[in-house]
């Protein structure tokens, strides 16, 4: 059996995501990892990703504009470029813990021999953010190629970019089964003010776009985003970490600056665990 693995990328290094750390815990992983990069990207960050042995394709990002439906165009694109019976969805800050791989290896291969079994999810995905240092919740993240076919795609009708659930025969739609490995993911733990002020702007727009509805000005979308932060972070206080990080994370860990917010919410205590 042939798995795959799939990430998108859209200016990583701008906003900082440990793209490389989570293409590497791939690696292991799958027989072959294919990477979708937004063809508007004002970074060249290609012959990095050639010297690490994966395949790169294009795709279109531009969650202003388009919305929630460019992460169902780079996902589609990913998912259609990999060549696996079996594929696996990476974001660009999920991290393969590596005690992880050789169960991800024997439970896929078991799963994607069956007949019955379309598609599944991670047990848990371990987000790291500002407010919450970690929540548990299922994320899908396994796909059956030999029962979906090569056409299926990450459409949804509510345009969040999540599987197309209603492209997967009634007979498969609820019967996905979990994997017993995690995801780490860092997005934002390595944002600096203006990096995460941009977040906040441009999301506030996509969403006025979406709900047809007049846009705020860039300074009122960050100020309600810092009262709402404060309040979940004097409504759940600050929570402990896990204490097995990845590997191959704990350099950039422990690099983080002043300067960003991980560095306050997250870093100083996650040190203590590396």
């Amino acid at each position: 059996m042939k798995i795959s693995a799939f990430t998108i990328l859209s200016n990583p290094d701008k906003y900082k995501y440990p793209w490389r750390e989570s293409i590497q815990s791939m690696i292991p992983v799958a027989d072959e990892v294919v990477v979708v990069i937004n063809a508007y990207d004002d970074e060249d960050y290609r012959k990095e990703l050639q010297a690490m042995g994966v395949r790169v394709v294009r795709g279109l990002f531009n969650l202003r504009d388009i919305g929630w439906k460019s992460y169902g165009i780079m996902r589609t694109i990913g998912y259609q470029a990999c060549h696996g019976d079996v594929i696996l969805m990476f974001d660009a800050d999920g991290i393969l813990h590596e005690s992880d791989v050789v169960k991800t290896r024997i439970e896929v291969e078991k799963f994607g021999n069956r007949d019955d079994i379309a598609y599944g999810y991670w047990k848990k995905w371990r987000t790291y953010s500002v407010t919450d240092y970690w929540l548990q919740n299922k994320h899908s993240g396994w796909y059956n190629k030999k029962l979906l076919g090569d056409d299926f795609d990450f459409f949804h009708p509510n345009g969040k970019g999540i599987p197309n659930w209603l492209a997967i025969p009634e007979r498969w739609r609820n019967h996905g089964v979990e994997l017993a490995a995690s995801l780490f993911g860092y997005e934002h733990v390595w944002d600096t003010k203006e990096i995460l002020f941009e977040r906040i702007v441009n999301y506030g727009h996509m969403q006025a776009k979406q709900a047809n509805i007049p846009p705020k000005g860039d300074q009122e979308y960050i100020d309600t985003y810092i009262k709402d932060l404060q309040q979940g972070i004097d409504t759940k206080g600050r929570k402990r970490t896990l204490e097995e990080h990845p590997k191959i994370i704990h350099d950039k860990l422990k690099s983080l600056t002043e300067n960003e917010f991980g560095y306050n919410y997250f870093g100083l205590i996650t040190r203590k665990n590396i």
